[in-house]
């Protein structure tokens, strides 16, 4: 069944998956039911057509005719307010265009599409609807400008879109450069990294060069983001200098250095940004080429957060020594399994040679560094944190 529905669209996907169903749901009725239902169907259910006179009054009833049923989404919504308010001899048209986008986007990311072009304009988070903001925010301002939302807004922002949250942005030789730090942006798990990745990438498109100094400062601005919040935006529209010391895309010096001391802090306590913190310097640590697409990755310590008072950790560590370094990065590797609790109070030889290898190796450069270790101390931790700190400091331009 998955292949036949290999390249299909969200609506032929539906449409296939509701037919299954019904299928699967006859073949449990006996054919006396089987009867009765398809007697039922032929002579007491009816098609209603709804008709109008003209195409606006067919968008305003689509708007409101939707009691049953899937509801309509607000750019179901949008739609029948943009479409409906053109002209009738190109409304056709431009159906067909904006339905090219949804269904090459998929229902959800075209409903995220609007949601960070409304971003683009407004620079701030929503407050209410999307289609009151969108309508008073965006629409305002392209109708007060006298530009085609669909041609001028909607189609260049839907490719901006599709080039950054895919990571297939397409120019010159060094393109693959700009994929490179988009595929790292795109492990964090918020969004607020792509309406000004949309909004410069429109503006720049083609300026290969522009975009890659773009996405590496955008990444480590995200990354740092925790610590400090700045609106890129109303610099890119206003023309800014992005790459001057004082834009709102580079960290000031005292920001460096918060940032600096948040990576040497208790990484792991920080949820959102721990695991694709780790992948960022496991890459850096195995080069280019590296890849992630392992069905399961998770974060293991290697001191133990609660060793047993019996084993090797209490001798080795301090209470004072395990409170400082177990949730620091020096400590933390990648498995690609899910945890495994039994193993994680094992001591550090066999923990290497049962839980952080399979085969004798580790897909992942930075728990393969702590194989080739033959003990764990807090002189190898701080060792360790000193290098992979510096890894990205190097990489971040922290210092």
């Amino acid at each position: 069944l998955e292949e036949l529905t290999v390249g299909r669209t969200d609506s032929q996907q539906r449409i296939f998956e509701n037919s299954q169903y019904l299928w699967q749901e006859l073949l449990k009725l006996n054919r006396e039911d089987r009867d009765k239902l398809a007697q039922f169907v032929s002579q007491h259910c009816y098609l209603v057509v709804v008709s109008t006179p003209d195409l606006s009054s067919a968008y305003r009833t689509f708007a409101v005719m939707n009691a049953r049923g899937l509801d309509l989404s607000p750019t179901d919504i949008l739609k029948a307010n943009i479409i409906g308010e053109m002209d009738p001899t190109i409304r056709s048209e431009y159906t067909g265009k904006w339905e090219g986008i949804e269904e090459e986007l998929g229902r959800d990311n075209f409903g995220d599409l609007f949601g960070h072009i409304r971003m683009v304009y407004m620079k701030n988070k929503a407050r209410g609807a999307l289609n009151k903001e969108f309508r008073d925010g965006v629409l305002a301002l392209v109708n007060k400008g006298r530009m085609n939302f669909v041609d001028e807004v909607l189609t260049p922002y839907a490719d901006a879109y599709k080039a950054v949250i895919h990571a297939n942005y397409e120019g010159t030789e060094d393109a693959d450069k700009v994929n490179l730090y988009l595929k790292h942006l795109g492990r964090l798990d918020n969004s607020d990294w792509i309406p000004p990745s949309m909004a410069f990438f429109r503006r720049n498109e083609g300026d290969t060069s522009a975009l890659i100094q773009f996405v590496r400062d955008l990444e480590r601005l995200a990354y740092s983001m925790f610590i400090t919040r700045k609106n890129i935006i109303q610099g890119i529209e206003r023309d800014e200098e992005l790459f001057r010391d004082n834009s709102p895309l580079q960290l000031s010096d005292e920001e460096k250095e918060e940032f600096l001391q948040a990576l040497k802090g208790p990484i792991y306590s920080l949820t959102r940004v721990r695991k694709p913190l780790l992948m960022r310097l496991d890459g850096l640590l195995a080069g280019a080429g590296a890849e992630y697409d392992h069905p399961v990755i998770s974060i293991e310590h290697v001191l133990p957060q609660t060793p047993d008072e019996s084993s090797e950790w209490i001798r080795l560590f301090t209470e004072e020594e395990r409170e400082e370094w177990t949730h620091r990065l020096a400590n933390l590797v990648l498995l690609d399994c899910q945890k495994n609790s039994r193993a994680q109070n094992f001591d550090f030889a066999r923990k290497k040679r049962e839980y952080f290898q399979r085969d004798g190796v580790s897909p992942f450069s930075i728990t393969t560094k702590v194989i080739s270790e033959s003990e764990w101390t807090p002189a190898v931790l701080e060792r360790r944190q000193c290098d992979l700190v510096s890894r990205l400091k190097e990489e971040w331009h922290l210092g």
